[in-house]
């Protein structure tokens, strides 16, 4: 039995992540990742079976906040750095394939084989930061917009 109270049809089914056992906050467990990226790779996971960061209470919000230092603080125990990324695929099309909000905590090293730009890479191509480029608004005034492609 799964410790969700929604009757959706994913907890009905068994979500893999509302039966996960890992460290508790309130609203929120911190795994193992799976299929970890690097060493100490953790999933924070909310207890309540939701699957976007919409359906966050603000209760769950302040808690992640916590969940995070709890992780970081397990990094330390896997021996190793502090520096890390976070992401969440929030939706399909943002690459999320359990249909229950979880955040990748993702340690990282000097040597870890990844490139320092972080989550820039979820487009390879744009990874490396290009000049900025001057725009013109409605009115024609100039202003310069930081992104690294075309919109």
């Amino acid at each position: 039995m799964n410790n969700c109270n929604m009757d959706c049809d994913e907890c009905l089914s068994g979500c893999v992540f509302c039966d996960c056992v890992g460290l508790k906050t309130q609203y929120h467990s911190i795994v193992k990742d799976k299929y970890p990226v690097t060493k100490g790779h953790l999933l924070i996971i909310p207890k309540r079976h939701i699957e976007t960061v919409d359906d966050y209470s603000d209760d769950e919000w302040k808690d992640l906040r916590t969940a995070i230092r709890e992780a970081k603080e397990l990094f330390g125990w896997c021996g190793v750095t502090v520096d890390y990324n976070i992401g969440v695929n929030d939706g399909v099309d943002a690459g999320q394939t359990i249909k229950h909000l979880h955040w990748h905590i993702i340690p990282r090293t000097e040597n870890d084989g990844g490139k320092p730009c972080g989550i820039r890479n979820v487009f390879p191509e744009k990874a490396e930061y290009r000049e900025s480029q001057v725009e013109k608004d409605e009115t024609g005034y100039e202003f310069n917009h930081y992104y690294t492609g075309d919109y």
